[in-house]
C-alpha cells in the first residue's frame, strides 16, 4: 500500500505551514479545507477570515511502512515544527505542544 507525504501552505506565505501523510490525498484536502483537522484546524479558520486560500503539495508517493519516516524527514526539511514564533504547525517528538494551540 501507498501514502501521499503532502505540505500545506497559504496564500500569504510560500513556505510550507503543516506536512502530513494520507492513503487519500483528496479525502485528506477537504477535511483540512473544513477546519476538521485538528493540528491544523486554527490556522485555517484564520485563513479564511484574512480571504487567502489553502494549498496542497504532494511532496511523494511512499510505501506505508515508510510514511511516518519521510513524513518526520520533510516536517525537518521544510522546517515546519511548532515553533516559538509560531511559523508551523507539526510537532516533532519531545518538542513540546504549546498552550496556544490547544
Amino acid at each position: 500500500m501507498r501514502e501521499f507525504v503532502y505540505a500545506l501552505s497559504d496564500s500569504r506565505r510560500r513556505a510550507p505551514a503543516y506536512v502530513g501523510r494520507t492513503r487519500d490525498i483528496t479525502k485528506r484536502y477537504k477535511e483540512h479545507s473544513a477546519g476538521t483537522v485538528k493540528q491544523t484546524s486554527k490556522w485555517i479558520a484564520e485563513l479564511r477570515r484574512l480571504g487567502g486560500d489553502l494549498r496542497m503539495t504532494v511532496l511523494e508517493l511512499v510505501r506505508a511502512e515508510s510514511a511516518s519516516h519521510r513524513e518526520m524527514q520533510w516536517i525537518v526539511t521544510l522546517d515546519t515544527p511548532l515553533n516559538k514564533n509560531g511559523q508551523g504547525y507539526n510537532l516533532l517528538p519531545n518538542i513540546p505542544r504549546s498552550p496556544s494551540d490547544d
